[in-house]
């Protein structure tokens, strides 16, 4: 027969001078120690905190000398652009002086040239209506100074309104025709040509040769030639 199995020892129980003996092994370290310990620690923790300041800085500073070396690249590369162009325009000096010349000159003639009228079309256009019977012994056409022009709704030089703007002068024609009723179709027809407005018979005398006559109308805006103008 095999021999029983020792019973197992019993466990051993805290006895309160144990207890004691535990209480007073946590409380062994001196005061100095444990304050050194938590000095060193929050030391620990300011040198971190240092270091992460530092490293920040560092970043920031770093962003703004990459972004300094951008801005003084990106200036490098204008005035680079700016002198190049500079050397091109100096190459056509010559062409820009011609071209400023010619500028300079359009707006003279523009300001000399602001009352001009083409009179040849005018001219030809008072001939071809110039009835049968009816021969012209004078043509006057006459441009007023600017600052004498009259404003619109006064009276004209042929003593009518004008409708179609300040007239820029008057028109004084001559003749002499066989017949009242000939002068009456010129005068219609003279009314009836472009740029002239107000056309007035201001006399008509019977004479041996004939009758005498004269018109008078105005000179509309639309004549002007507007040579050189913008």
């Amino acid at each position: 027969m095999s021999a029983p199995a020792p019973a197992p020892a019993p466990a051993p129980v805290a006895t309160a001078a144990d207890e004691q003996l535990l209480l007073l092994g946590a409380n062994l370290l001196p005061p100095e120690v444990v304050a050194h310990r938590q000095v060193r620690k929050i030391r620990l923790v300011m040198i971190a905190l240092l270091v992460v300041t530092a490293l920040l800085v560092l970043t920031v500073y770093a962003a703004a000398w990459v972004r300094k070396v951008r801005s003084q690249d990106d200036l490098d590369a204008v005035t680079d652009a700016s002198g190049q162009l500079r050397a091109q325009q100096s190459r056509y000096g010559e062409l820009i002086t011609a071209q400023a010349s010619a500028n300079q000159i359009k707006g003279q003639l523009a300001l000399l040239m602001a009352d001009d009228v083409t009179w040849t079309p005018l001219v030809r256009s008072i001939r071809s209506a110039t009835p049968a019977g009816v021969g012209l012994t004078g043509v006057l056409l006459n441009v007023i100074d600017p600052s004498q022009r009259s404003s619109d709704g006064v009276m004209t030089s042929s003593g009518l309104p004008s409708a179609t703007g300040s007239p820029i002068g008057a028109l004084t024609i001559t003749g002499l025709s066989s017949s009242n009723a000939a002068i009456a179709t010129f005068v219609d027809s003279v009314a009836k040509i472009s740029g002239i407005t107000g056309s007035l018979l201001t006399n008509a005398t019977a004479q041996d040769k004939g009758i005498v006559f004269g018109v008078k109308a105005d000179l509309s805006p639309t004549l002007l030639s507007k040579l050189y103008a913008e």
